[in-house]
């Protein structure tokens, strides 16, 4: 029989010694145990198959422990807790685990021919050169055959977007001068017979992007609630503001008037308007509607200009205006509304 181990051992009776007799009950114990443990192992031809869970040490990169007779250093190995990696001639070239499939830099993942629907789908080179393609914008293309010692070639470009190759290599600025829109020029003479190609670009985005300087947008843009940020102090009627522009010309409290304010026609002019009925102390700037025969004292220490407006609809005659310190009208007392639905406007000039 077998042991945990898979280590398989003679059954009782064996090995036997010298003088022995063998008889059917030994022969038979013995050959049905041998008989029933090759049974149990499984045949390099494959047949009949496991039975139960395959188990195979953890091997290594040059040694997988799942690997092939005619190359050992192909195959499946354990790298670690819960890493399974597929080597290759003894390189590393994919990893499987519970969070993904990983492929190590520098491998190439190739089949991707589907055009990708969803952001996280795969592209292949074939969207994704044609994606920039449709992005960048070609002014112009030349391709020549240098002759030995030429260094001036002719292209029509937009200063600052020319890039050169020579046989295929990408050349730095700092090899050529190309500053004049027609012309390149490099500053190390050809060999002759060398391939030089010249690509003007004219914009690296496409009609639909926004350029960082310059440009028109032909259609509106939905904010979303965001915020446009860094705007500087307008100029001209067109230009956005900023609310700290327009707080500064024209706040909600307190400042001064620079200059007249025209209304053209029939405007409405609103102000803060307080309905009261008991004893108040005004505040400059509102209208108050008095309920009640009642006193309103003025502020004790207004600014010239400052108004208080009052409308007596208290039914009543004899409601009071408290002078607070301060003359009405010239007079050192308070002022009696004595006229039903009166409305009137004090505008403080000076303390006399």
């Amino acid at each position: 029989p077998r042991n945990g181990s898979g280590t398989y051992t003679l059954p009782a009776g064996n090995p036997v010694v010298a003088g022995t007799t063998i008889d059917a009950s030994w022969a038979n114990n013995t050959l049905n145990d041998v008989a029933n443990e090759l049974t149990n192992s499984l045949s390099r031809t494959g047949a009949g198959g496991m039975l139960a869970p395959f188990r195979i040490a953890d091997g290594s990169i040059t040694a997988p422990g799942l690997a092939f007779l005619n190359e050992t250093n192909s195959g499946l190995y354990r790298s670690g807790a819960g890493n399974l990696r597929m080597a290759v001639l003894g390189v590393y070239v994919m990893q499987w685990s519970s969070t993904g499939i990983l492929i190590p830099d520098g491998v190439l993942l190739e089949g991707q021919c589907v055009a990708p629907t969803l952001g996280p789908d795969f592209a292949n080179k074939t969207y994704v050169d044609s994606s920039i393609s449709s992005a960048l914008s070609v002014n112009s293309r030349a391709l020549y055959t240098a002759t030995a010692g030429q260094t001036t070639f002719a292209i029509t470009y937009n200063v600052g977007t020319l890039d050169a190759y020579i046989n295929g290599v990408k050349q730095a600025s700092s090899t050529f001068t190309a500053t004049n829109g027609t012309s390149i020029v490099f500053s190390t003479p050809m060999l002759g017979g060398e391939t030089v190609d010249l690509v003007g670009n004219s914009s690296f985005v496409g009609s639909t992007y926004l350029a960082t300087t310059g440009g028109t947008m032909t259609g509106a843009i939905a904010m979303s609630n965001n915020k446009i940020t860094g705007l500087g102090a307008p100029t001209t009627g067109t230009d956005a503001a900023t609310k700290t522009y327009a707080d500064t010309m024209l706040p909600k409290a307190g400042g001064t008037m620079t200059g007249d304010i025209t209304f053209a026609a029939t405007q409405t002019f609103n102000r803060v308007v307080d309905v009261i009925g008991t004893n108040t102390n005004a505040v400059a700037g509102k209208q108050y509607v008095l309920t009640a025969s009642l006193t309103l004292t003025l502020p004790a220490t207004p600014t010239a200009g400052q108004t208080v407006g009052i409308s007596n609809l208290s039914g009543t005659t004899t409601a009071v205006v408290g002078r607070n310190g301060n003359n009405i009208q010239g007079l050192a007392q308070d002022l009696t509304i004595d006229t039903l639905n009166a409305a009137i406007t004090l505008m403080y000039a000076d303390a006399t």
